[in-house]
Parts: C-alpha cells; sequence; structure tokens
C-alpha cells in the first residue's frame, strides 16, 4: 500500500509539474543535452594522425608535411601516424608538435588561442582533466609549463600548479592557452 501511494506521488507529480519533480526532470534534461554536447577529449597527439594533428592546429595536412619535411623529416604522408614519424625521425611526438606550432603565422596563433575556451572549475582539475576539457593535447600544457620552469604530471591540481608560482589559476591558465594576460588598470 505505501508503495503504491509513493508510486502514485511520483508520477502525479512529475505528470502535473510539481517542485520538487519538475526540477529533478529539468536537471536530467539539462544533463542529458551537456553530455551529448561535450566533445570527446583531444587524447594523446602521438595517436593521431598528421593530417588530425594539423587540423587541431588549424593546418592544412599539406602544410604540415611540407613543413616537416623542410625541416628535413622524412615522411611518407598526412595520414602517417605522429609516433610513427617521430620515431622514424628519432624524435619525441611532442618535438613534432613544437614544429608545426614554430610554423604557424602570428595571425594563425592568435586565432588559435583564440578557440582555447577556459573551462569553468580549473582550480579544481588536474591537468588530465584540464586536457580532456579544453580540447589540449596534455603533452602542450606540460611543454608550456616546462617553460615555466614546472614538471607536472596528469593528476597534478591546476590550483596547486598556480599556488607553486604565486599566481591565480586565471593567471597560469594564461601561460598553458599561450594567452597574454590582460593589464591591470
Amino acid at each position: 500500500m505505501v508503495s503504491a501511494l509513493l508510486t502514485a506521488v511520483i508520477v502525479g507529480g512529475t505528470y502535473w509539474n510539481l517542485p520538487p519533480f519538475a526540477q529533478a526532470v529539468e536537471i536530467g534534461a539539462w544533463a542529458s543535452a551537456a553530455w551529448e554536447q561535450e566533445s570527446a577529449p583531444s587524447g594523446h597527439p602521438e595517436d593521431f594522425t598528421l593530417s588530425r594533428l594539423a587540423s587541431n592546429l588549424n593546418i592544412t595536412p599539406e602544410k604540415a608535411v611540407a613543413v616537416l619535411r623542410d625541416g628535413g623529416l622524412e615522411i611518407i604522408g598526412a595520414e602517417e601516424k605522429v609516433d610513427v614519424i617521430a620515431a622514424n625521425n628519432g624524435l619525441i611526438p611532442n618535438e613534432l608538435l613544437k614544429r608545426l606550432e614554430s610554423s604557424l603565422s602570428e595571425v594563425d596563433r592568435i586565432a588559435l588561442a583564440a578557440e582555447i575556451q577556459k573551462p569553468s572549475g580549473l582550480g579544481r582539475m588536474t591537468l588530465g582533466e584540464l586536457s580532456a576539457k579544453a580540447g589540449l593535447p596534455i603533452e602542450l600544457i606540460q611543454t608550456r609549463l616546462q617553460v615555466a620552469g614546472m614538471v607536472a604530471d596528469e593528476t597534478s591540481l591546476f590550483r596547486d600548479l598556480a599556488s607553486s608560482l604565486n599566481l591565480e589559476p586565471d593567471g597560469l591558465w594564461s601561460i598553458v592557452a599561450d594567452v597574454p594576460l590582460a593589464e591591470d588598470h
């Protein structure tokens, strides 16, 4: 009897959009929509083909092949995997990324930086979570942190890293996303 009454209350409350049932349905709908819209994480660039890595940098696969060949690397084509290209040329995958990034014009770099959206809740994230949410390869994040004098792994908390440089998370984000800090007035 109690379970039948409880079922009737839940079904009726949902049907007539009564609180708190209506809010629970709205939260469920919002969560479903957010889940469907969220893009898949970038993953590791060493697992990408050169074509996909080039696409992430907003350059054509042909330009990526040309840049790397002009740099003296042997490449079969744009569909070759980054880790294979690196291994065949005695490099690590991150070095290929750096070479491609260095070929970008200033306009391309600004455009690429503008596309990187700062995720909310930055201070609570690990570098791995940040990589997935921001769509930045973890190796790129780690390289930019190394330039700032830090060594970090995927489990490092972003807030702790910022703190160790006497920065707020937003300040460290500017380094990671390679976006100039807004000047304080």
